[in-house]
């Protein structure tokens, strides 16, 4: 299960959070240099996280063919891209699973060689058991936070652009102050981070038990834009990009929650 998180670590630190919007166009736009950089990111983070763990060799063979794997969807989903916003939410969605699909498969298909000096040293530390489970948690947490925070941020996009798909620039009727180009603030795309962290402290909160920290996402997240919720229009894009954050965060918690009750039985079954 390890090699599948750190892997899958890998991977979504990779097309989320180490991917600029330059790289994006070079790969739309079927450039090789694209996908020679994107890989290369890919096989070198891949190659420093299962270093941890597994030995050298391992790490760079492995990491080689799941990055000439990675390359290959990418690719080929390029040739397959939708106009139509139905069409780009489905694409999104399915390129997401069919990489998780086989880097779990490459992971249960091939042994790697578990021993790295770092290996010895955390167990020598800290009591097998105990090391395993914070580890598997670590990863858990950080792969669903990253989905949450970066992918969630995509995926609430493309399905806002299918709910207001029959609106053409349904933007400019609903928030044209939001689209003015020249106004540096906007450059920086507030409103994306401002949602990177609602999901993070949502998620933060509620896999630690901490319920009311929904009302308070909220109430901060209003009060930034309490003059425009007077327009109905806005408040109703509003509420629907607000239930879909806090919808994808509690079903990540649950997701999480799932995985860690199965590490941890199959973890002391295998004893």
């Amino acid at each position: 299960m390890t090699a599948f998180q750190l892997m899958l670590l890998a991977h979504v630190l990779t097309d989320f959070v180490l991917q600029w919007d330059q790289l994006v166009y070079l790969k739309k736009s079927r450039k090789l240099k694209g996908f020679f950089y994107h890989g290369m990111i890919l096989f070198i983070l891949q190659t420093l996280l299962l270093f941890t763990l597994y030995s050298a060799a391992s790490a760079v063979l492995f990491s080689l063919i799941v990055t000439l794997v990675h390359l290959l969807i990418d690719y080929g989903k390029e040739f397959i891209s939708s106009k139509r916003a139905i069409g780009k939410l489905i694409i999104f969605v399915g390129d997401q699973v069919l990489h998780i699909l086989i880097i779990l498969f490459l992971s249960s298909w091939f042994s790697l060689n578990a021993h790295s000096f770092l290996t010895d040293l955390f167990v020598n530390i800290v009591p097998v058991q105990l090391s395993l489970l914070f580890f598997n948690r670590l990863l858990t947490a950080l792969i669903i936070l990253i989905y949450l925070c970066f992918g969630g941020a995509i995926l609430i996009r493309l399905t806002l652009d299918v709910i207001y798909r029959h609106v053409d620039n349904y933007m400019q009727a609903i928030a044209p102050e939001d689209l003015h180009k020249r106004d540096p603030i906007k450059e920086v795309r507030v409103g994306k981070y401002v949602g990177i962290m609602e999901r993070s402290i949502l998620f933060i909160f509620l896999i630690n038990g901490e319920f009311s920290a929904v009302g308070f996402v909220i109430a901060a997240k209003s009060l930034t834009r309490f003059n425009q919720l007077s327009h109905k229009n806005f408040a109703e894009y509003y509420l629907i990009g607000t239930l879909l954050s806090i919808l994808l965060t509690i079903l990540g918690v649950l997701l999480y929650q799932q995985i860690l009750q199965l590490s941890v039985l199959s973890m002391f079954e295998g004893r």
